[in-house]
C-alpha cells in the first residue's frame, strides 16, 4: 500500500505513524506532512463509544467526522480516488456504533 493520506485514529496510531509523541488536543484535525504523505490525526471512535451520555456522544462524534471530511478533502484535492475501509470494526458492538455514526442504521 502506498496511501497519499493516512488517518490516524488515536494517539497510539499517530505515534506509530509519525514516530513521535503526539499532543491530541493540539494536533487533532490538522494535516501533518510525514514522509511525503498527509497525515490527519483524529480521536479513536472507541473513545466516543465509551461515553455514557448519548448527548455527549452525539457532540463528541463531530470531531472525528470533521477530521474524516478533512482527509477526504485533502484526497480529492490531490485527484486521488478513495476506497474507504474500516479497520478493526468486525465486532458487532463496534460495527453497530460505526454504522450508526455513518448514518447506516
Amino acid at each position: 500500500m502506498d496511501p497519499d493520506v493516512v488517518v490516524c485514529p488515536g494517539a497510539s496510531a499517530a505515534r506509530a505513524v509519525l514516530d513521535r509523541v503526539v499532543k491530541m488536543g493540539a494536533e487533532r484535525g490538522t494535516p501533518v506532512e510525514c514522509g511525503g504523505r498527509t497525515t490527519v490525526i483524529t480521536i479513536h471512535l472507541s473513545a466516543v463509544l465509551r461515553l455514557r451520555d448519548s448527548g455527549e456522544r452525539s457532540e463528541a462524534i463531530a470531531g472525528p467526522a470533521a477530521d474524516l471530511r478533512l482527509a477526504a478533502q485533502v484526497t480529492r484535492a490531490g485527484g486521488i480516488r478513495v476506497f474507504p475501509r474500516v479497520w478493526g470494526c468486525d465486532t458487532p458492538g463496534v460495527r453497530a456504533g460505526f454504522d450508526g455514526w455513518a448514518g447506516r442504521t
